[in-house]
Parts: structure tokens; sequence; C-alpha cells
């Protein structure tokens, strides 16, 4: 469950970012700076959660859930 999830996450950011670079290319936003340093905070985070969601157990943690 918590691996799916960390796939949706990883899904996101490409959206996100995806879809700031086609507003970026398509639009006349004065402040563009804001819109990049915002996406790439929500990128930032969602890949970082996904990561984090998506981890292998190594054989030490994995032992110590067993005891």
């Amino acid at each position: 469950m918590k691996e799916e999830f960390g796939k949706w996450l990883f899904d996101i950011a490409k959206y996100v970012m995806t879809g700031v670079i086609l507003a970026s290319l398509f639009s006349n936003v004065k402040e563009q700076w804001i819109l990049l340093i915002s996406a790439l905070c929500l990128v930032a985070i969602t890949l970082a959660s996904g990561a984090w969601l998506m981890r292998k157990e190594t054989s030490k943690t994995a032992k110590k859930k067993i005891k």
C-alpha cells in the first residue's frame, strides 16, 4: 500500500512539473518566478515523500521488527 502511494506521489510531481513548464511557455505571467519557486517546492516535497514511502527495509530493520 505504501509503495503504491509513493508511486502516486511521483506521478503528481511529474504532472506538476509538466504543468508548470507548459504554463510558463503558453501564458503571460508577470511574476513567473513565484510560480516556478512554488512548483519546485511542491515537486521536492512530493518526490521526497514518495521516495520515503517507497524505501526498502534493510535486513537489520526487518530483523528488529520480527523480534
